[in-house]
């Protein structure tokens, strides 16, 4: 009997592993498409909701949902999950950083793992994403700024791990860039646009002389 019993602990601890490294290999791949993806976004709302879309679609879980800090609130602008869009929101579309795990995550700027919602003080549940037991919060930042936070609620205690911070700051870092590039290239565009302005008057003048 206690070989046997050995012999299943052998087997179950092996399992274990290989269940570990295929979710390690899939969350590789969520960065590598997303390091890929991203760059040829150039507007922020479609950036938003494709890494919504990137999460949702490679882990499932309850709700995926991006927020972007607007002054002293939260401002929700990507979800993937039971509820798909902005435009299903029916209340709570914006939020105070004051309160919340993504206040939290705003306020100190550090990434948030609570695998029971239902023991945190801090949680406040939205009305339409019922049923989240454990939530997975990271701030998207940019040279220590806060810009906004990535979310990710389970209906499972006990759902994330270790590798799933690693995986969503990872993608929150990709974000945090690819919204700086976006930016940037609306600053040279704007820029341009006015050059050419100045370029049109000017010649009207000479044109006028």
């Amino acid at each position: 009997a206690q070989l046997f019993a050995d012999h299943v602990a052998v087997a179950i601890n092996n399992q274990q592993l290989i269940r570990a490294a295929q979710l390690r290999a899939a969350q590789l791949r969520v960065v590598h498409q997303a390091s890929e993806g991203l760059r040829a976004i150039r507007e922020l709302p479609a950036l938003l909701n494709e890494v919504a879309r990137l999460l949702y679609a490679s882990f499932g879980h309850h709700q995926v949902y991006i927020c972007l800090l607007e002054g002293d609130e939260l401002a929700v602008q990507a979800l993937c999950g039971r509820v798909n869009s902005v435009d299903q929101l029916e209340s709570m579309r914006r939020y105070s950083t004051a309160t919340g795990l993504t206040g939290w995550v705003v306020r100190n700027n550090k990434s948030l793992l609570v695998n029971n919602v239902a023991a945190d003080v801090r949680y406040v549940a939205h009305p339409q994403t019922r049923g989240t037991q454990a939530e997975l919060v990271a701030p998207i930042s940019h040279e220590g700024r806060v810009l906004g936070v990535i979310a990710i609620q389970s209906t499972k205690t006990g759902s994330f791990g270790q590798n799933d911070v690693h995986l969503i700051e990872a993608l929150a870092s990709l974000t945090a860039m690819a919204m700086e590039r976006i930016r940037h290239e609306e600053e040279l565009r704007s820029v341009q646009e006015q050059l050419s302005r100045n370029e049109r008057l000017r010649a009207l003048g000479e044109l006028a002389s």
